[in-house]
């Protein structure tokens, strides 16, 4: 049997559906624990900045009743509000950076995706177990993230770079 994405075949040995369940938990940190109302308690907000901020992001819309949430969606929303706090009051500009971030993230998340399937395919060792799966993972994900990181920190200077010498400019 086997399971196919996007044109890579790889041999199913494992439970995929539990394998996704423990990589979910591995990479959110923990288990599903809290709905829509109960997370945007948590981070303090109203419930209709949770929900606008969330499909901002590009996630799908989640019942009121559904446990859904994590402490990583509790901290995305402090983050938020860490950035409102900056000055960042202007509602459709924090929603135009929200969708920025979703969007382009979303489109990363696909392709590390695409690229883990990949590795797993040519390496059949990796899916004999879901915890050779797992630990692999364990082990790029600060990588990844670092490397992420780097790239993002070093990119804004050519940016800044083409700014006008009369930037900012005065209010009209």
């Amino acid at each position: 049997m086997s399971e196919g994405n996007e044109g890579v075949d790889i041999p199913v040995t494992v439970d995929v559906a539990d394998l996704a369940d423990r990589l979910e938990r591995l990479l959110l940190g923990s288990e599903r624990r809290y709905t829509p109302a109960e997370i945007a308690q948590r981070a303090g907000v109203d419930r209709d900045s949770a929900r606008q901020l969330w499909r901002s992001l590009g996630f799908a819309a989640v019942g009121e009743d559904d446990v859904f949430f994590t402490d990583y969606d509790v901290a995305a929303l402090d983050i938020i509000q860490r950035i409102q706090g900056m000055g960042f009051e202007d509602e459709r500009l924090r929603a135009a950076m929200t969708r920025f971030v979703g969007q382009t993230y979303a489109r990363l998340a696909s392709w590390q995706g695409q690229l883990m399937l990949e590795m797993i395919a040519k390496r059949p060792d990796l899916s004999s177990s879901e915890d050779n799966v797992l630990d692999l993972i364990e082990q790029l994900l600060p990588d990844l993230e670092q490397l992420q990181r780097y790239v993002w920190i070093r990119r804004p200077r050519p940016t800044w770079a083409l700014a006008s010498p009369t930037w900012p400019a005065t209010p009209r």
